[in-house]
């Protein structure tokens, strides 16, 4: 009886063990998950936080002016654009302005558009904006118009070329 008392303890023992064994790797392997999940995790743009705030807007044909309520903004057909376009011939997210941290500079991007992004005429798929930028998109041709608060460039430097 002692022998059967004492080989149920050493097999409990051993599925204790196993078991608690198990119980670690699960434990283990869920925190290495998620901390794989925020290694992964995207960075954040280099436009997600806004901009310090001015006076920048796009002027639209005919002369109406939109003012930025911040950066990034999007610019395209979708009701949800920051800048509502009419124009059949731009994509429903068309182009997007933000602020580049690394250039210090404001920026625009082809957000994967049909009939591309036109900077003062030439087409681009990035590039830095200036104040009296000519924004080609589709058919209608915008003015983006900057206040001026945009944090200088670093080191008094000019403001660099885009990506």
């Amino acid at each position: 009886m002692v022998q059967e008392l004492v080989n149920y303890l050493i097999q409990n023992l051993w599925l204790a063990a196993l078991v608690a064994g198990l119980l670690l790797f699960v434990l283990l392997l869920l925190v290495a998950r998620a901390a794989t999940r925020r290694l992964r995790a995207p960075a954040p743009e280099a436009g997600a936080r806004s901009a310090p705030s001015s006076a920048r807007s796009v002027q639209l044909p005919g002369g109406a002016v939109r003012e930025l309520p911040g950066l990034p903004a999007t610019l395209g057909r979708a009701a949800g654009s920051t800048i509502v376009l009419r124009d059949p011939a731009v994509s429903a997210t068309h182009a997007r302005i933000y602020f580049d941290e690394l250039l210090q500079a404001v920026c625009i991007e082809d957000c994967d558009s049909t009939n591309g992004l036109y900077i003062d005429g030439q087409p681009t798929r990035k590039n830095v904006l200036r104040d009296n930028a000519r924004i080609t998109l589709g058919a209608t041709t915008l003015t983006f118009r900057d206040g001026g608060s945009a944090p200088p460039a670093r080191g008094g430097a000019s403001q660099g070329t885009p990506p």
